[in-house]
């Protein structure tokens, strides 16, 4: 999604490919590299701070910038961090996640409970993509 602070008089109900590239932007990164939804962008953009995607939606509020926030994170801060979401003005891909170990840990319980946990998440989350997670 698209999110603005909610008092952001820059942004109507919806946001043009024009406004989201003048607008101040808040980039998302995974460590020291650049995040799968960054890579895919192929717009302009007024990058003004880069933060873990988990803190965009605090550092965006009561501020004049625009990001990119995972759907259903956006979803469940946009209240509590009065964001304003909108769907963006370019297509996107969806992000794919993979899930990888080494072969040393392949029948350590502990893991194989992990793995097994995330696998039971992410087919929740595919059945019924809306429902919301604690």
């Amino acid at each position: 999604m698209c999110a603005v602070d909610a008092d952001n008089d820059a942004v109507g109900a919806t946001i043009t490919l024009a406004e989201f590239s003048s607008l101040p932007y808040l980039a998302t990164s995974c460590g020291h590299q650049v995040s799968p939804l960054e890579a895919q962008l192929g717009v302009a953009r007024r990058t003004e701070v880069t933060t873990a995607f988990g803190l965009a939606p605090v550092l965006l509020s009561g501020s004049n910038m625009v990001a990119l926030i995972h759907a259903r994170l956006a979803r469940q801060l946009a209240a509590r961090t009065n964001l304003r979401l909108l769907e963006p003005p370019m297509p996107l891909q969806p992000i794919h996640q993979l899930l990888l170990w080494p072969a040393s840990v392949e029948h350590d319980p502990a893991h194989r409970w992990l793995r097994g946990r995330i696998l039971a998440l992410a087919a929740q989350l595919e059945a019924d993509p809306a429902r919301p997670q604690a």
